[in-house]
């Protein structure tokens, strides 16, 4: 797949799409373009995100936050 983004922002720098799971990546681009209309920029947040914690969005969905 074909991702908006090649790396993540602060956290994330270092992190390219193919260095995370790739649903995690998914549910985070899902997740972040509740907060902006770029897809690039919702990639890169996402990246971020994952850096913290491998399975970000999956701890976020079950705290159901």
């Amino acid at each position: 797949m074909k991702w908006p983004c090649r790396k993540g922002l602060r956290r994330g720098l270092k992190l390219t799409p193919s260095d995370v799971d790739q649903a995690q990546l998914r549910m985070g681009i899902r997740v972040e373009k509740e907060h902006t209309t770029s897809p690039r920029m919702a990639c890169r947040i996402a990246l971020d995100h994952l850096a913290e914690h491998k399975r970000y969005y999956t701890r976020l969905r079950k705290a159901r936050l």
